[in-house]
């Protein structure tokens, strides 16, 4: 049997796209330091969305998808649920063909922590065919994709959210309550292409 273990004050936000027929996802995690209730859980599933379709879809091939945000509350089992679509079908902004489903750039999360514990990765699918070069995209377009994840970050911060991490694990342990870490900035630690198996046409996301 599960047990629950709550993250308080914290929203989950799935971000869902299809890219060749494949569902892929990318989770975020926001705390609300003013506390949870319907109304919040719908605005932060309403900001990613917004942030999705504003700042990262126009970097993204036209062969993704953005299907929206689903947003879950973590602060206590069986936590409210919203779900967030776009008014009208949302695609990647550029003509250029997507990259293979399996693969993706990684944009890094760190926290003023040292630790695995304590920094996140993304995966940004649907990157463009035109902007990699052998195994690596090229700078300026991994950074401008870093650029984007930095906006995230500023944007929650200006309606009082907050990009976390979440440890659930320390020292080998599950801890009962599971602890968040604030992101203070996203960035690149190479431009080497990363593999997504799951993100494989049947493989799951």
């Amino acid at each position: 049997m599960t047990v629950f273990q709550p993250v308080p004050n914290t929203i989950q936000c799935d971000a869902i796209f299809l890219l060749f027929g494949q569902r892929v996802e990318n989770v975020y995690h926001v705390e609300v330091p003013g506390g949870i209730d319907a109304p919040e859980i719908a605005d932060t599933a309403n900001v990613v969305r917004d942030w999705v379709i504003t700042s990262l879809l126009p970097q993204l091939s036209h062969n993704i998808t953005f299907i929206g945000v689903e947003a879950k509350n973590l602060s206590i089992e069986d936590g409210g649920v919203h779900f967030s679509a776009p008014a009208t079908t949302a695609v990647g902004g550029s003509s250029d063909a997507s990259m293979p489903g399996g693969t993706a750039f990684c944009v890094t999360l760190a926290t003023a922590s040292a630790g695995r514990s304590f920094r996140g990765r993304k995966y940004v699918p649907g990157i463009l065919v035109s902007q990699v070069s052998g195994n690596d995209v090229l700078a300026a377009y991994g950074n401008a994709l870093v650029a984007i994840f930095n906006t995230l970050i500023a944007t929650l911060e200006a309606v009082d959210k907050i990009l976390v991490i979440v440890s659930r694990i320390q020292d080998h342990a599950v801890l009962t309550t599971a602890v968040t870490t604030p992101v203070t900035t996203a960035k690149a630690t190479d431009y080497h292409i990363d593999s997504q198996r799951r993100r494989l046409t049947g493989r799951g996301t």
